[in-house]
C-alpha cells in the first residue's frame, strides 16, 4: 500500500484526510487532529499533497514543505467543481484527492496559491509597529504644546 497522492480537508481542530495510490485507488481515509497529522505525515515518504487555501491550510502546507512533501494549496473556487455531493469533511478531502488532486495539481495550467515564508511578515509587523510608534510620540509631542 503506496501512497502517491493525498487530499487533506482543513479545519480547524479536526484535519481529514484520503489518500490515493498510482492507481488512483482509495488506500487511507483517516482523521487527525494537526499534531497527529504532521506526525503521521513525516514518517510518510514524500508525496504530491493537495489541501483548500486558507490560513491554516497555508500553514500546514508551509509545515509539510518542511519535511519534504510537495504540498499545493488551491483555490476552493477550483475544488467545489469537483465536490461529488454536499456532506461531510471526508467527502471535500476525497474530492481534493481523488479528482482536484489527481487531475488538477498535475494539470500543467492549474493556478495555485503560493505557500508563503513568514520572514517577510515578520519584517512587515516590525515597520508597522515602527511607524505606529513614530505616529503616536508626534502625536505626543503636539500635545505637549497646547498644554499653557
Amino acid at each position: 500500500m503506496s501512497v502517491v497522492t493525498i487530499g487533506i480537508d482543513v479545519g480547524k481542530t479536526w484535519f481529514h484526510l484520503v489518500g490515493l495510490d498510482s492507481r488512483g485507488a482509495v488506500v487511507a481515509r483517516q482523521r487527525f487532529n494537526q499534531a497527529q497529522l504532521l506526525r503521521d505525515l513525516s514518517q510518510l515518504a514524500p508525496c504530491l499533497i493537495g489541501m483548500e487555501a486558507s490560513p491554516n491550510g497555508i500553514h500546514l502546507a508551509r509545515r509539510l514543505l518542511a519535511v519534504g512533501h510537495d504540498a499545493r494549496p488551491m483555490s476552493a473556487e477550483f475544488i467545489r467543481r469537483f465536490v461529488k455531493r454536499d456532506g461531510s469533511d471526508s467527502l471535500d478531502a476525497e474530492a481534493i484527492a481523488a479528482e482536484a488532486v489527481a487531475q488538477a495539481v498535475r494539470h500543467p495550467t492549474m493556478r495555485f496559491v503560493p505557500v508563503k515564508i513568514r520572514e517577510p511578515f515578520n519584517l512587515k509587523a516590525i515597520h508597522s509597529m515602527r511607524s505606529g510608534l513614530v505616529s503616536r510620540s508626534g502625536g505626543g509631542c503636539n500635545q505637549i504644546r497646547f498644554f499653557p
